[in-house]
């Protein structure tokens, strides 16, 4: 999946690792509210899947 979503880049190697990563950080050590953590998903993640 990781190298699915960026795939359309050149020289993007360990992108199912940062994938993982970040999955992770989201579950483990969540932003301070919901409200937070909203804006971090839309600013960060979202863009992604565009």
């Amino acid at each position: 999946m990781g190298t699915q979503l960026v795939a359309h880049r050149e020289g993007c190697h360990g992108a199912a690792g940062w994938i993982v990563r970040v999955v992770l950080a989201l579950l483990f050590w969540p932003a301070d509210d919901q409200a937070a953590e909203q804006r971090l998903l839309e600013r960060f993640i979202a863009p992604g899947f565009d």
